[in-house]
């Protein structure tokens, strides 16, 4: 079971819970990320309070991250599974922005 925060309704922190999630497999196009840092901004912020609509509630902040790929979609291409690690992806759009290259550790990231 993977955990998540997750975020139900806009409101101030008491909304974020903590909870066990289940992830579907990855779609056409999609891959599945094991992030081991995530960067939590404004603008997830900004869904929380309700100042810019969120994507979609309940929703999950921190859509930029650094991870190891753990799964693939139906045609995926260029994209091999672990140990390949993204240093900067953007969840809410689904587009990597950048790869580490072998000599920088996921902390660093």
């Amino acid at each position: 079971m993977t955990k998540a925060i997750v975020i139900r309704k806009t409101g101030g922190p008491e909304v974020l819970s903590y909870e066990d999630v289940t992830l579907p497999p990855p779609g056409k196009g999609e891959v599945r990320v094991r992030h081991t840092a995530i960067g939590v901004n404004y603008l997830d912020v900004y869904y929380r309070t309700g100042l810019y609509p969120s994507p979609s509630l309940p929703f999950t902040p921190g859509s930029e991250g650094a991870g190891i790929v753990t799964a693939l979609g139906e045609g995926v291409r260029g994209i091999c599974l672990s140990p390949l690690k993204l240093s900067h992806y953007d969840g809410a759009n689904g587009r990597v922005l950048g790869w580490l290259g072998s000599g920088i550790r996921m902390r660093t990231a």
